[in-house]
């Protein structure tokens, strides 16, 4: 089967210097982080592999929603039935309730580990055996989870190796990050 979700990455000139690779980011194997022509474009990636170490234990972890809720047919649907569920909710519960589907979406929507780049949503959820992909525009497919989780393995793997030549202290405390991370499981 192919990748549910792939990168492209490449070292570029500047990469030990700026922090900088060339990356996309492909979805069932159709672009999805790319530039408007469709080519990849120079980022931070690496902001990408922190966000997986922070939250890689999330991913794989967490297959419920953090509030209590009924007509939630996907993640992607998630703040829009809590918000109706929010009206009839005292501020002080609200806030509370916010908070947890916030801290929620920030951990299981990779395009926060990207944040500054303004990237497409792309929501990821365990379900027993399987998972959900959501795009930004609410399409949502389940998947094979442990495929899911393979591709996302491979992509950290990717990223790191793209920076594995790079002199910065940060970016190589990074690197081992997410080898102990992977060394875990």
């Amino acid at each position: 089967m192919d990748n549910i979700i792939s990168v492209e990455i490449t070292s570029t000139d500047s990469t030990k210097t700026d922090g900088n690779v060339r990356g996309a980011l492909y979805v069932f194997g159709k672009q999805y982080w790319t530039t408007k022509t469709g080519e990849m474009f120079e980022w931070e990636w690496l902001d990408l592999l922190e966000y997986l170490v922070r939250n890689f234990d999330r991913l794989y972890s967490e297959q419920e929603y953090p509030i209590p809720l009924l007509g939630v047919g996907h993640p992607g649907e998630l703040l829009d039935v809590a918000e109706k569920r929010w009206d009839g909710l005292s501020q002080e519960d609200r806030s509370v309730e916010e908070r947890e589907v916030f801290s929620f979406l920030l951990a299981h929507n990779l395009s926060e580990g990207m944040a500054d780049a303004e990237l497409p949503a792309l929501i990821l959820m365990r379900d027993g055996d399987l998972a959900w992909v959501v795009d930004v525009d609410n399409n949502a497919k389940r998947v094979p989870f442990i495929q899911l989780m393979d591709d996302v393995l491979e992509m950290g793997d990717a990223i790191a190796k793209a920076y594995e030549n790079s002199a910065g202290e940060h970016i190589q405390k990074v690197i081992n990050q997410w080898r102990g991370k992977k060394e875990q499981l």
